[in-house]
């Protein structure tokens, strides 16, 4: 097993295109910026890797009582170190005295230190948990029948890089992805987009939701809910690679879309499912969710907006087409939905994941449908890893009589 972890990431990064600053005129604009996977797998196997590679072999040192509680005290610093940067950004903005800031900025760094400190125990109790959620499902078995979890649960709870999406003017496609510096400054993200403008197509920048290296990088702002439900997601690509379907991620667009949404369904069960060990007992203060009637209006006008732009772009309404999504935009800002740009990479991009309010796909309600008909979670994600290509997919759908 030693060897798979070392061996995983470079087969990883073999799967993912490799653009050619020479060759490639939309590489030139993101290469200055670009984020070094390389870089991160060798920080993270060199650096942190030979500890958590123990933690692994001899599983935490914390029972299960004691692990939970560590979750949960990570979480929580997490949060209050958000909102302590947010009166820091206010108190350096209001010109507070310097004695405010100051122990404002004490205080923060001692919640990171902390958080610093139980970061590695977290991240082994959460991966843990997901991975026993996971077997429950009669999941992670390894190709040679071998009587371990394969693939092993990693993640690493880091800053999450940006990503340049491009997609044509006149139509809606995802075209190609740069991942780019976590650390980008708004005026960079948008004279990034203008380069890509000037070469006639549409282009986004804005951070990923994670990636699915080796260990996955999982943002280090999520809530513990989004964490599981992230961490199931990337290990459903671990997963995926040495099967069909992860192996055909980039051979269309139909095959990329039926990637991440089934990662999604995974990612989705596994993480409330999971996350029902951390909640019970005396309710935790949370906050209020987001009524449905919103959720529904922004998922409604999502997709009008999708169908209205595809329809103007097949009339070759290019212009026409672009302003009507900026004042799509402008409607959603007044009723509390801030998106950044709303464009043709922005649909591309998240029209992917086929359950996205800025999907029209029909590939989201095929794969729920499959996933009713499964009798568990595992026997879905096992048929659905066994469809190499579009094709299988129709097939597959022909003999559960889903259309």
């Amino acid at each position: 097993m030693r060897s798979i972890i070392f061996l995983v990431p470079f087969l990883l990064l073999a799967l993912l295109p490799r653009p050619s600053a020479d060759s490639d005129s939309l590489a030139v604009i993101a290469v200055p910026y670009s984020y070094s996977l390389l870089r991160y797998e060798i920080e993270a196997l060199g650096g942190r890797m030979p500890a958590r590679l123990l933690l692994w072999l001899q599983g935490t040192r914390l029972d299960e009582k004691q692990g939970r509680e560590t979750v949960k005290r990570f979480f929580e610093i997490r949060e209050e170190a958000r909102r302590l940067r947010r009166q820091l950004d206010a108190a350096v903005a209001g010109a507070r005295p310097a004695e405010d800031i100051a122990t404002i900025q004490r205080r923060l760094a001692a919640l990171e230190r902390e958080a610093a400190a139980l970061q590695p125990d977290g991240e082994s109790v959460l991966e843990r948990d997901v991975r026993q959620a996971l077997m429950k499902e009669g999941l992670g078995s390894p190709p040679l029948g071998a009587p371990l979890f394969f693939p092993p649960v990693q993640v690493h709870f880091a800053r999450l890089p940006h990503v340049l999406v491009v997609s044509p003017r006149e139509r809606i496609q995802l075209q190609r992805t740069f991942l780019l510096d976590e650390n980008l400054s708004l005026a960079q993200m948008e004279d990034i987009e203008a380069q890509v403008a000037r070469r006639n197509l549409s282009g986004l920048v804005e951070r990923v939701g994670g990636v699915a290296t080796y260990p996955a990088i999982i943002p280090d702002s999520a809530s513990l809910e989004s964490t599981l439900r992230a961490t199931a997601h990337e290990w459903t690509h671990h997963y995926l690679i040495f099967h069909p379907l992860g192996r055909a991620y980039w051979s269309s667009e139909t095959m990329t879309t039926i990637n991440e949404t089934v990662a999604d369904i995974v990612g989705g069960e596994v993480g409330r499912q999971t996350l029902r060990s951390y909640t019970e007992g005396p309710a935790r203060t949370a906050p209020a969710p987001e009524p449905a009637r919103d959720v529904a209006f922004f998922v409604q006008e999502m997709r009008a907006t999708r169908r209205q732009v595809d329809a103007l772009l097949a009339q070759g309404k290019v212009d026409e087409a672009e302003r009507y999504m900026e004042q799509q935009r402008q409607f959603l800002a007044e009723h509390g939905y801030y998106l950044r740009k709303l464009n043709q990479a922005y649909f591309a991009f998240h029209g992917t994941y086929a359950d996205s309010p800025a999907s029209v796909s029909p590939l989201g309600g095929q794969l729920a449908a499959l996933r009713a008909r499964s009798r568990s979670l595992g026997e879905f994600l096992q048929t659905i890893a066994q469809v190499g290509g579009v094709e299988d997919y129709q097939r597959l759908l022909a003999q559960k009589g889903i259309r």
